[in-house]
C-alpha cells in the first residue's frame, strides 16, 4: 500500500514515528512523509533513505489562523489527489485535523489518526474544552477510520462521548520504547557514566535529579526550580539536569526570564545544568538518581517511560498520561499540579528509597511500554486495512 505519515512539525517524525515507518517499509508498504518545517534533516534520515521514503512539505500552521488553515488544506487536498495514498495516517492535533477533512475531501480510502493526547484537557477552560472536544468528535465521526489513542484515558473519553465505534478505536499504550537496544542501563559502563560526569562537571557523590522537555513554563520547569531551591537548603549533594530548549515555534518566551531570575536570587548557577539539546539521552539517564516530569498537561508522555526503562524512578504531576505510567512507591509518585512543596517532599522520597538502576522499575516498561508490543498493535490495523484492500 501507498501510506503517507503527516504531522505539523519533522521532529515528532524523528523522535516518534521511526519505528513504525521501518516495520511498514520492511513490510513493502511504500512510505511518504508531509511536515511543515525544514525536510533537510528528514530526507538525509538514514531510515527514510535507506527505504526511499518521500518527503514533502505542507504549510501546516500551529496556530488557529482561518486564512493559514484555509491555505493548508487546499494544499493537502491537492497532495493527496496526486500522490494518491491508500492510507493517510495523521498526527498532531492540527495537522490530523486538516489532514483528515482533506484526505475525505481528495477520497482517500482509509484514514487513521494518532491521538498523542487530545487538545483538550481537564485542566482546561470549559468553553475551550467543549469547542475543542466538538471538533475532535466531528472530526472522528466524519473523516476518521481508525483512532489510536496513547492512553486508556483518551480511549474512555472517546467511546463514552460516542466519538467512534469500539472497533474502529485502539489503545497502543504509548509510542513505544526501545527497552533492549537503546534505553537499556546494561549498555552503559562505569567508565562511560564517568565521563559523562566530567564532561558536565559532575562529581561521583552527586545525586542527579533530571528533567528532559521543552523549557515552557507547560513543562512545569518553574515549579521544578522552585522545588530544587527548596530541596537545596537541605542537602548539598543534589545536581539538577534540565536537558531541552526552547523551539522556535514555541509561544512561550517568558519562562527563560524566569527561570535565570530565580536561580540568581537563590544562589543555584552551579547546581542547575542547562544541557541544551541533546541525543545522548539513554546515557544521560544511565547517570540520573530520579527524573522529575511536573507537566501541566500530556498526551503519553515518553521521556519519563525512556527514564523508567533505564530503571529510573518517576516523580510526575496527577495528569493524563503520567497516571497510568507511574505507580504510586514502586515505579515513583504523582504528586498535585503546580505546588513545589510537594514536588520536592516527593523528590526526596525518590532519593532516599530507589538506587537506580532499579530492576521493579525497568520490569514495568518492559511488560507494558515496550516498542515491540505497541508496533504490533499498529501493524495488525494495517493488516486489516490490507486484506480490505485485496
Amino acid at each position: 500500500m501507498k501510506i503517507i505519515q503527516i504531522t505539523a512539525v519533522s521532529t515528532t517524525v524523528k523522535a516518534f514515528l521511526l519505528p513504525l515507518i521501518e516495520k511498514l517499509s520492511e513490510k513493502g508498504h511504500q512510505l511518504i512523509v508531509i511536515t511543515s518545517d525544514s525536510i533537510e534533516d528528514l530526507i538525509q534520515n538514514e531510515i527514510l533513505k535507506k527505504y526511499n521514503v518521500k518527503v514533502y512539505q505542507a504549510p501546516i500552521p500551529r496556530t488557529l489562523s482561518p486564512v493559514k488553515l484555509y491555505k493548508a488544506y487546499q494544499t493537502l487536498i491537492k497532495q493527496f489527489q496526486t500522490l494518491k495514498p491508500d492510507v493517510v495516517h495523521t498526527h498532531t492535533p492540527v495537522a490530523s485535523l486538516l489532514a483528515r477533512k482533506a484526505a475525505t475531501k481528495a477520497k482517500v480510502p482509509h484514514i487513521i489518526y494518532t491521538c498523542h493526547g487530545f487538545y483538550f484537557h481537564e485542566n482546561m477552560q470549559p468553553l475551550k474544552k467543549k469547542l475543542f472536544t466538538w471538533l475532535e468528535k466531528n472530526a472522528a465521526q466524519k473523516n476518521t477510520d481508525y483512532i489510536f489513542t496513547v492512553n486508556q484515558e483518551d480511549m474512555d473519553f472517546a467511546l463514552s462521548n460516542n466519538f467512534i465505534k469500539k472497533d474502529k478505536i485502539i489503545n497502543i499504550n504509548s509510542v513505544g520504547i526501545n527497552t533492549t537496544t537503546k534505553f537499556n542501563p546494561s549498555l552503559f559502563s562505569n567508565k562511560d557514566k564517568q565521563t559523562l560526569k566530567k564532561e558536565l562537571n559532575l562529581n561521583q557523590t552527586n545525586k542527579i535529579i533530571t528533567f528532559i522537555g521543552r523549557l515552557v513554563a507547560e513543562k512545569g520547569i518553574i515549579e521544578l526550580i522552585d522545588a530544587f531551591s527548596m530541596l537545596k537548603k537541605e542537602r548539598n549533594d543534589i545536581k539538577l539536569l534540565m536537558i531541552g530548549e526552547t523551539l522556535q515555534s514555541d509561544r512561550d518566551k517568558k519562562t527563560k526570564d524566569i527561570i535565570k531570575q530565580t536561580i540568581q536570587r537563590n544562589g543555584l548557577e552551579k547546581d542547575i545544568i542547562f544541557t541544551g539539546y541533546r541525543k545522548d539521552i539513554a546515557n544521560c539517564l544511565s547517570i540520573t538518581d530520579t527524573f522529575v516530569l511536573p507537566s501541566h498537561r500530556e498526551g503519553m508522555p515518553v521521556s519519563s517511560l525512556e527514564a523508567m526503562s533505564m530503571g529510573v524512578p518517576v516523580v510526575g504531576t496527577n495528569i493524563r498520561g503520567l497516571r497510568e505510567e507511574i505507580i504510586e512507591g514502586k515505579t515513583g509518585y504523582i504528586v498535585p499540579l503546580k505546588n513545589p512543596e510537594q514536588l520536592a517532599t516527593a523528590i526526596e522520597k525518590t532519593l532516599n528509597k530507589f538506587s537506580p538502576p532499579d530492576e521493579t522499575i525497568r520490569r514495568h516498561i518492559i511488560e507494558n511500554f515496550d516498542e515491540k508490543k505497541v508496533l504490533e498493535r499498529q501493524l495488525k490495523i494495517y493488516n486489516e486495512i490490507k486484506q480490505k484492500n485485496l
